[in-house]
């Protein structure tokens, strides 16, 4: 008997047995009321053509190969795989990246079925020589997810990819500012009277991410309610997408310090651009992350600093907080980030206490000139 099923792509598959061997097949098509008449009348067919003993899989569904020596690559299924992918912009630029430059040049001409752990553990160690961790895992997920739904289209009868072991994590260090060094490079940029003065000063008040703090608009400002609400990622080539995640999606209530400094930016730059923080070169909105990191690294010798990437500001806001005892809740509410585990789990060994949740204690500690390290550092780590 055939079965109609969905996955977790809304997707309609057919479940049958045929031969003593099962088969989930995708149909390609959503679950939708017509949709789904046309897959129930392939099904009706697909039975009788069992009854028979007739079958002739390839008949309802082209993309299906019988195993064999000739049997369908991976570079083959990828084209149908990703025919019905629906997701963010960013992660399809992922997705063609990881199968550009690195999965397809040493699976795509594989069979499905010849694809081992062994193989993808080789696979894995050898994308690892050439990046970090992280992006490692970005590849490997996206080879794994089109293992995924090879399982479940009956294209292999093994998945290769279980329990693999996971990588050491060589990710970016937290490596913030202390309270000492953020006064000084503050002091520094104020008295240069550098334009990206007030953006880095809300950014080591408001923990943004790089790409939520270059596509602030105006429009997401409002200082009637003293609120900003973060409803886009920039990304490469000035590509606006929505935040990182669910949670990134937030409004946040501003301190009057910050209100203040978005006050002295609207003078600077609200006539010129829609975006809060453009390029100060060419007023309009930075096209590459990478642009205004490079400024950052200027920016941080001129004023004698240690140079950290301009994501260490979101570092910075995360740990002088709660080093200076604000609410762990608080601050994870600011970073957006879907739990106050997530948060913890980052950021546990610059917990203090739970007491205050506004960050006033931060901008006490600031201005009263705590050392930083004492507070951000657990003695012994």
């Amino acid at each position: 008997m055939a079965e109609i099923r969905t996955n977790k792509y809304n997707v309609l598959l057919i479940d049958f047995r045929y031969k003593n061997k099962r088969h989930v097949l995708s149909t390609g098509l959503k679950d939708t009321k017509p949709n789904y008449r046309l897959v129930s009348l392939k099904c009706k067919a697909i039975e009788y053509d069992i009854k028979l003993d007739k079958l002739d899989i390839s008949r309802y569904f082209p993309q299906f190969k019988k195993e064999s020596s000739n049997g369908e690559t991976l570079a083959e299924y990828f084209e149908y795989y990703i025919q019905e992918k629906s997701i963010r912009q960013s992660s399809m630029q992922s997705l063609n990246w990881a199968w550009r430059d690195y999965i397809n040049p040493h699976f795509g001409h594989y069979k499905l079925n010849d694809i081992t752990k062994h193989e993808v553990l080789v696979f894995r160690n050898k994308v690892h020589e050439k990046m970090k961790a992280s992006s490692t895992k970005i590849v490997v997920t996206h080879l794994a997810s089109m293992l995924t739904r090879a399982l479940e289209d009956g294209k292999i009868s093994q998945y290769p990819m279980h329990k693999l072991g996971k990588l050491d994590n060589d990710s970016e260090m937290i490596e913030p500012f202390s309270f000492d060094e953020l006064k000084h490079f503050l002091d520094f940029l104020y008295k240069g009277n550098y334009p990206e003065t007030d953006m880095i000063f809300i950014w080591s008040r408001c923990g943004f991410r790089m790409g939520e703090i270059l596509g602030l608009k105006w429009d997401d400002l409002d200082f009637f309610n003293n609120q900003i609400t973060i409803n886009r990622n920039l990304i490469n080539a000035g590509q606006e997408n929505l935040p990182k995640t669910q949670g990134s999606r937030r409004t946040l209530t501003l301190r009057p310090e910050v209100i203040d400094a978005f006050k002295r930016q609207e003078k600077r730059s609200k006539m010129a651009c829609s975006y809060i923080f453009p390029n100060p070169v060419t007023n309009q909105r930075y096209n590459f992350p990478v642009t205004f990191a490079n400024r950052f690294r200027v920016l941080l010798t001129l004023a004698g600093v240690k140079y950290r990437s301009p994501n260490q500001l979101r570092h910075t806001f995360a740990t002088l907080h709660i080093g200076a005892g604000e609410s762990i809740t608080w601050v994870s509410k600011m970073l957006g980030h879907a739990n106050i585990t997530t948060t913890a789990k980052h950021y546990n060994k610059y917990i203090l206490n739970l007491t205050h949740n506004d960050g006033s204690l931060f901008e006490k500690a600031f201005n009263n000139g705590q050392n930083g390290y004492s507070l951000v550092r657990v003695e012994g780590k």
